[in-house]
């Protein structure tokens, strides 16, 4: 059947019913004479758009598509929602309207794909190994490894191809072609007839898809990312309006930093660089005065250590607002002290979390069984937490019931 949908440019068509398909869960598939809309192929999506069945007297039914495909003998197959076959006729008029904005989207993203594809491939000779045209952002996978000054070569270079307005050509070849051309990948085998797409003086390869006529209506591509995959380097791009969409974006949160730092476009990577080496010197300045402190909690607690009959040592320790890391790291350098049972709560909003933590040898050696502590006190004095035999972390949020945590955990392994 002849592919309509490539005069790429066609937004609405008169046409005709030639077929109607009762498919799977009620909707319908309709077959037409002339078909304007893409099915969908090469990595790109399929079109999207609306279907009017004209019935006598100037009266019509519009329909949303929810897909389009093509079935196993070639036709292309619109899809509507519900199965309406009953109001419908074969040889009845139908008209196509088709998303335009979506349909360029997919020719820009796609078309995009190409021009990047030669641009690797005759500036590095490298090739393109997989494509995935996203909703949002669109991916290449590239033969081997690439620096940032070979992508921003890339870049540079396909939009100096773009502004260079070079023609794009869409055309099939037949069998009698295929053995005598040559493309920048091998050609599918296949006995039918295959596309081809052809940037001028770049690039020629086989593509099912619907491409744009002139590198210029893609308007611009930004490489946004690009990072090692397998053996492979990824490239995520944009490409036409997309493009213009992330370069207002982003433009528009640069005048926030630029505002928020009181800075120039031209200071403000020196401005960042400033404010970066001014928060490294507060965080080191900041850690040098919390080891000082941390040191002297740590000289207080180690004289209030306790130690019971059978060796273990046990120490109870109330906090109240204090940060985590500092909690963490009193309790690292306390466990130190061998044999050591350390029991901590912090107070913060009227909400108290524990850390009640041994060492592994220690809580073997004396038969300390934390988890199961934990489990028995959980539903009696609604704790939220968990842990392991020699480490457990919960949250208290009922006052009243701190003394009897303390004094479970103390008492039964004061011996």
């Amino acid at each position: 059947m002849e592919k309509y949908y490539l005069n790429r440019y066609q937004k609405i068509n008169d046409t005709q019913i030639m077929k109607i398909e009762n498919l799977e869960d009620g909707r319908t598939g309709i077959i037409l004479k002339e078909n304007i809309f893409f099915p969908g192929g090469g990595g790109q999506d399929a079109d999207k758009g609306k279907l009017y069945v004209i019935k006598d007297y100037n009266q019509s039914y519009k329909y949303e598509l929810i897909d389009i495909y093509t079935n196993n003998e070639g036709e292309t197959v619109n899809v509507i929602d519900t199965n309406q076959s009953e109001i419908f006729c074969e040889g009845e008029k139908a008209k196509q309207v088709l998303d335009w904005t979506h349909r360029l989207d997919g020719m820009q993203q796609h078309s995009g794909q190409h021009l990047l594809s030669g641009c690797f491939y005759e500036k590095f000779s490298r090739n393109t190994k997989s494509l995935h045209i996203g909703n949002d952002i669109s991916q290449l996978d590239i033969e081997g490894e690439f620096t940032q000054e070979m992508i921003y070569e890339i870049e540079d270079m396909a939009n100096e191809i773009i502004k260079e307005s070079r023609e794009i050509k869409n055309y099939k070849l037949d069998r009698e072609q295929k053995s005598t051309f040559t493309t920048r990948r091998p050609l599918p085998e296949t006995e039918d007839d295959i596309r081809i797409l052809e940037i001028e003086n770049l690039d020629i390869n086989a593509c099912c898809g619907v491409h744009l006529e002139n590198t210029n209506e893609i308007a611009m591509i930004k490489i946004v990312k690009f990072y090692k995959h397998k053996s492979n380097t990824r490239i995520e791009y944009l490409a036409g309006n997309r493009v213009i969409s992330y370069l207002l974006n982003r433009d528009r949160k640069l005048k926030v930093i630029l505002d928020q730092f009181k800075s120039g476009e031209d200071t403000i990577i020196q401005t960042l660089t400033n404010t970066v080496q001014k928060k490294e010197r507060i965080e080191e300045s900041f850690k040098n005065i919390n080891d000082k402190y941390t040191n002297l909690l740590i000289n207080k607690f180690e004289k209030e250590i306790e130690k019971s009959q059978s060796g273990l040592k046990i120490l109870k320790i109330n906090l109240v607002n204090e940060d985590k890391n500092t909690i963490y790291t009193i309790a690292n350098k306390l466990q130190k002290n061998e044999d050591i049972l350390i029991i901590i709560s912090n107070k913060i909003n009227k909400i108290y979390n524990y850390l009640i933590v041994t060492e592994k040898y220690t809580s073997q050696k004396y038969k300390i069984k934390l988890k199961d502590d934990f489990q028995y006190m959980k539903d009696k004095y609604e704790l939220k937490g968990g842990g392991s035999s020699f480490k457990i972390e919960f949250i208290l949020e009922n006052e009243k019931n701190i003394d009897n945590i303390n004094n479970y955990i103390y008492y039964k392994y004061w011996k």
